[in-house]
């Protein structure tokens, strides 16, 4: 669990929320305006393989607008924030890598796995 203010802890209890995105990919921050989709499975088996012993990796989708320079293998951050007062305070949601890159004329479609991919073998 993250550490997070008293502020954060009350307007999250609240019926109506306001939430933006942010996403650093290789140190570099882009903002909510251009993230446009996050998915996140934190329970992805690779083939859906379960083994006895086997710790599933998380499996990120991000959907940016305007962002061209993102190649495999980069480092990605992305960051859920909800705003109080205006001012978004925001929670990370791991540190992935970029596996899967599709570009499209204004749109790239990431597919990031975590670092427990790694000891996969």
């Amino acid at each position: 669990m993250y550490p997070v203010s008293l502020a954060f802890k009350n307007a999250i209890q609240q019926p109506s929320r306001s939430f933006v995105a942010k996403v650093i990919i290789n140190e570099v921050e882009y903002s909510n305006e251009n993230v446009l989709e996050i998915t996140l499975n934190e329970v992805f088996i690779p083939n859906n393989d379960f083994a006895i012993g086997a710790t599933p990796a998380a499996k990120l989708e991000l959907t940016l607008f305007d962002v061209q320079d993102v190649l495999a293998g980069a480092i990605v951050e992305p960051f859920l924030g909800l705003e109080i007062d205006g001012v978004p305070e925001y929670v990370p949601l791991g540190v992935f890598i970029a596996d899967q890159i599709e570009k499209g004329k204004r749109t790239t479609k990431l597919t990031c796995l975590d670092q427990m991919i790694l000891l996969d073998i």
